[in-house]
């Protein structure tokens, strides 16, 4: 069995064939396996998240079901289990994320070829592959390039586990999708996602900002679709963030219909709108000697001041005396409805994921096989799957591939 890529999904795929008892050639193109997975995380690797299926599967794209019998065959249970069994100790933080103890993607990464190597995983580094050999819908060899030779191994079953665009210098080129699509499976459209989001003439000065605990409204030609509390990071591809990243998905499909989209950000969310009016106004009658500047001051995080009066047309050293209803009205509404026009997205050169893939109507979601393609399995982002942040994009690389490798193991045990 030859396994391409050996990213999480690659690698869970070809330790769990081997323990299965297969012979188990892994090929990964980059000098070392796993380059994405130790950036994840900020480098930190949130392996997973804990929540149950039922919560689980709300942060699933395009179609949660088509994970559900992976997802049941390998847990997070079970993920967190393998990795604590293999020296991996973990823990539990906000948002129901399990990250390493040991804070380090590199040591995740490390950690899980080893394992893969104990199985009996055969991993050969710096093989590009080439081609996919078929005859009568079965794959009989793979081609690849190492050391600037070509060699071709045979095989009774492939694993696609390449991923698919998001940081191409990690190797995830698309490979995958041109294999499948080379043999007849469908690609569906693809596109960056969990990915920064950059407004209209973007004010730098909020770069480097961190909003906890806002409100961010998502709107679609004019109409909002979407609401949620959180974090939001400004940087300088404009909103990131957990936030940000939760919206992307949607805004970029939005964009990507030629819609008008806005992200509006309330900056006093736990406050009611009428209770902040009556703040507003009883501070300005105490506060009255105050200039623009040092009234704002109590309403704002420091980074925030500039970029917000000039937004909202406010000017600093004004005193608030002179203030037309006008004027107190725009301090208002910007407070709690600070607009964003958003004009472009980030590209994968910097997107977490991809959304988009191989598709999964022409998948078997109770081994992961392919339907066109009778020895041809599938695993992690080169399938047409993705997930929010927080661990669940792991989790479905770990899923579908502790699946595909199953499903291989029994498809040549059977034949055997």
């Amino acid at each position: 069995m030859v396994v391409v890529g050996g990213g999480p999904a690659g690698l869970m795929a070809a330790g769990h064939a081997a323990a299965a008892g297969c012979t188990v050639l892994l090929l990964e193109k980059m000098e070392q396996c796993g380059r994405k997975l130790c950036i994840t995380g900020k480098g930190r690797c949130n392996i997973t998240n804990t929540k149950e299926w039922d919560d689980f599967s709300t942060h699933i794209h395009p179609q949660a079901d088509f994970l559900r019998p992976a997802f049941l065959g390998f847990s997070n249970r079970d993920v967190v289990a393998l990795f604590n069994q293999i020296g991996i100790e973990t823990q539990r933080e906000r948002g129901d994320r399990i990250f390493p103890a040991c804070q380090s993607a590199l040591m995740v990464r490390d950690a899980l070829v080893q394992w893969a190597k104990k199985q009996g995983v055969v991993i050969t580094n710096g093989a590009k592959v080439d081609g996919l050999v078929t005859t009568e819908k079965q794959i009989d060899s793979v081609q690849y390039s190492i050391n600037n030779r070509k060699e071709t191994v045979a095989c009774r079953a492939v694993i696609l586990a390449t991923g698919g665009l998001s940081f191409p210098l990690t190797g995830s080129e698309g490979d995958g999708h041109r294999f499948a699509k080379d043999l007849g499976h469908k690609i569906t459209s693809c596109f960056p996602s969990l990915t920064g989001l950059m407004p209209r003439n973007y004010d730098k000065r909020l770069q480097g900002i961190t909003l906890n605990n806002v409100g961010l409204s998502f709107l679609v030609d004019g109409e909002v679709v979407r609401e949620e509390f959180g974090e939001v990071i400004f940087t300088d591809l404009g909103f990131e963030g957990s936030l940000g990243y939760r919206f992307s998905r949607q805004v970029v499909t939005a964009m990507r219909n030629g819609q008008k989209v806005s992200l509006i950000v309330n900056l006093k969310a736990a406050v009611p709108f009428e209770q902040l009016r009556a703040r507003i106004h009883r501070d300005f009658l105490k506060l009255s000697t105050e200039t623009t500047e040092q009234f704002v001051r109590h309403y704002l995080p420091q980074g925030l001041l500039y970029p917000f009066l000039s937004a909202m047309g406010l000017k600093a050293n004004e005193q608030i005396v002179t203030w037309t209803p006008a004027q107190k009205e725009r301090l208002l509404q910007g407070l709690q409805q600070w607009e964003h026009p958003i004009e472009s997205y980030a590209g994968y050169d910097r997107a977490i994921v991809t959304a988009g893939g191989v598709s999964i109507k022409e998948i078997q979601k109770k081994n992961m096989r392919s339907k066109m393609v009778e020895n041809l399995f599938f695993a992690g982002e080169v399938i047409d799957l993705d997930g929010d942040t927080g661990g669940y994009n792991l989790q479905i690389a770990f899923s579908t591939g502790a699946m595909a490798g199953g499903g291989a193991a029994k498809l040549l045990n059977r034949k055997t």
